[in-house]
C-alpha cells in the first residue's frame, strides 16, 4: 500500500529543485549581452544569481564598487536605465563594470560603449577571437519549465540530495506517513550533503596568481583553472 499519492511526491520532486538551486550554486551559465552605442547602464535577466565574469570583445573587465565606479567617472549623471537624462562625458572600448547596490540587475560598463553589439552576435560557449559580444558569465537559476535540460542541477548533485530532501518533507508532513525520526535523519542527511558539495565547490579550483609587482601591468595575470579534488571526491558508498 502506498503511503504517498505520485502527485504529491512528483510535487515535492519540484520543489526539492528549487530548494537545492537556493542552497547551491549550481548551474553555470554564460550569454551575450546586448549593448548600444552610448548607453552605460543594462538590467540583467532575472535569472542571474551572481555575476562571475564580463569579458567585452573577449577582454575581461575588471570588476569595481559602485563607489569606485563613481570615482572613475566624476563627470557622470545616472537617473535609470535607457533614460535620456544620463549623462557620461567618457565613451570608448569599456574596462570596468560595476553591480547597483540597490538593484542588483543592474550592471554599469564604463567607459560608456562605443559600439552597439548583438545578443546573438557570438557563440558564448565558443567565442571567436575579438568576437563581436559581451559576455556575463554567472551562476544561475533553475529553468522552471524543466524543458531544458542543460539548464537542470547536475546529476552528480540532483539525485541523492533531492532524494534525502524529499523524503524530509514527506516524512514531516502529517497523516499516516509521519515519523519524526525519520523526518530528523533526512533533514540532517540533506544538509550534509549541501555542506559537502559546498566544500567540493569552493575547493576545487584554484585560478589566481599571484604576481610581484605594482598591479599596473597585471590586470590579467591569472592561469586556467586546475582542479583540485579531494581523495574522496565521486566516490561510490554502498
Amino acid at each position: 500500500m502506498a503511503i504517498w499519492s505520485d502527485t504529491f511526491l512528483a510535487k515535492l520532486a519540484i520543489d526539492a529543485e528549487q530548494q537545492i538551486n537556493q542552497d547551491l550554486q549550481a548551474i553555470y551559465f554564460r550569454f551575450c549581452l546586448a549593448t548600444t552605442t552610448g548607453t552605460m547602464v543594462y538590467t540583467l535577466p532575472d535569472y542571474v544569481r551572481s555575476v562571475l565574469r564580463v569579458t567585452w570583445r573577449g577582454r575581461g573587465l575588471d570588476p569595481v564598487s559602485w563607489e569606485e565606479m563613481g570615482l572613475l567617472t566624476p563627470a557622470t549623471v545616472f537617473v535609470g536605465p535607457g533614460n535620456p537624462g544620463n549623462i557620461n562625458t567618457v565613451t570608448g572600448v569599456p574596462l570596468y563594470y560595476g553591480l547597483n547596490p540597490t538593484n542588483p540587475y543592474d550592471i554599469r560598463i564604463f567607459p560608456t560603449p562605443n559600439e552597439s553589439l548583438s545578443a546573438s552576435g557570438d557563440n558564448p560557449w565558443g567565442p571567436t577571437v575579438n568576437g563581436p559580444a559581451c559576455i556575463i558569465s554567472c551562476w544561475r537559476t533553475a529553468d522552471t519549465s524543466f524543458t531544458d535540460l542543460t539548464l537542470t542541477l547536475p546529476p552528480y548533485i540532483d539525485r541523492r540530495t533531492r532524494k534525502a530532501w524529499i523524503l524530509w518533507k514527506a516524512y514531516s508532513a502529517e497523516g499516516k506517513g509521519q515519523n519524526s525520526a525519520a523526518a530528523a535523519y533526512y533533514e540532517a542527511k540533506y544538509k550534509f550533503l549541501i555542506d559537502q558539495f559546498r566544500a567540493i565547490n569552493e575547493g576545487c579550483f584554484v585560478s589566481k596568481k599571484y604576481a610581484i609587482d605594482d598591479g599596473t601591468l597585471s590586470i590579467n595575470n591569472f592561469r586556467y583553472p586546475r582542479p583540485l579534488m579531494p581523495p574522496n571526491f565521486e566516490r561510490v558508498i554502498f
